[in-house]
């Protein structure tokens, strides 16, 4: 998994309004405060690649790494697919994409979007059955004609190393709230998923579980956000403490895992939570790799630092 300090974060008069939850007046980013919960968040993800970006005024969003792409498993060398973003300040971020990538010895191909057909990575995707299904999400950060390029863009990809490609499947997210597929849809199995009862229509729902078993796709009703915006490991489901007692007893019983309950205050100023500070990478062996430096970004690998700590150490 990838990460990325909070160094450059912040949430200015240019984020404002891009989502729900980043309206009205621009809040004040405590930056010690960020640091700190993001530090305290690394603690609990295993095999992690933390990264430390030289300051840039022009990347307040990149802690937001959920939207780096869309790594591509079951492929013999480890892909992934650059976003194209639908605001103009967060194109800014693919040059460090493609530089972290390059450090890690990850192949990069563009995304060949436009104004209207942009793509916002794993924000608007989610891998099942051991990458043979890949769920799309479209409607306010991506269109229709999103995925249309990338279905077409993946299966010329995976028909190059004459592997099969995955079966894709298209859902649209019907309010605002859910703005990215990341808060309206979450998988804590290869083939489970949890999905709010509000966010897509009937026909998509059926088409779900079609693919993965009626009893496969968990429906709930919650009026809070970010409760499925959550990172999933072997035995925790970790989610912002936004998540209330009656939830997280509804998640557990689902899940069977443990719900971790984190304060990321900071980034829901930003209209991000858990999720959005990750980005899963098929590459298995990258936890494993030495430290090294590389010229624009800084970067530390494996370990995160204790919680204690108020910011990620160098």
């Amino acid at each position: 998994m990838l990460t990325i300090a909070p160094n450059n974060y912040k949430v200015n008069s240019q984020t404002i309004n891009q989502n729900p939850y980043s309206t009205g007046e621009t809040p004040k980013v405590d930056t010690k405060l960020a640091a700190a919960q993001h530090a305290h968040l690394l603690s609990l993800i295993p095999n992690n690649v933390n990264y430390i970006i030289d300051k840039d005024n022009g990347i307040p969003d990149i802690v937001y790494c959920a939207s780096a792409g869309l790594s591509l498993p079951r492929l013999p060398e480890p892909i992934v697919i650059l976003p194209y973003m639908k605001h103009t300040q967060r194109q800014n971020e693919n040059k460090y994409y493609e530089e972290i990538f390059n450090d890690l010895r990850i192949r990069t191909v563009d995304f060949p979007g436009s104004e209207k057909a942009p793509f916002e990575g794993t924000g608007e995707a989610v891998w099942l059955l051991g990458g043979t299904v890949l769920i799309l999400g479209y409607g306010y950060r991506s269109t229709k004609e999103s995925v249309r390029i990338m279905r077409k863009l993946i299966v010329d990809i995976y028909s190059t190393y004459n592997v099969l490609p995955p079966h894709i499947i298209s859902v649209h997210m019907k309010s605002f709230k859910y703005y990215h597929l990341d808060l309206a849809l979450v998988a804590f199995s290869e083939t489970d998923i949890i999905v709010y009862d509000d966010a897509f229509n009937s026909k998509d729902i059926k088409k779900l579980q079609a693919i993965l078993g009626e009893k496969s796709v968990h429906i709930i009703s919650s009026p809070l956000p970010f409760v499925l915006n959550a990172i999933v490991t072997e035995t925790s489901y970790i989610c912002s403490d936004i998540c209330d007692d009656k939830t997280k007893t509804e998640l557990e019983k689902i899940t069977g895992k443990k719900v971790v309950r984190v304060d990321v205050s900071e980034f829901l100023k930003g209209g991000g939570s858990v999720k959005c500070l990750t980005f899963n990478i098929y590459e298995n062996n990258l936890h494993k790799r030495k430290h090294y430096k590389s010229s624009t970004p800084s970067q530390k690998q494996g370990v995160s630092p204790k919680p204690k700590a108020t910011s990620p150490k160098a």
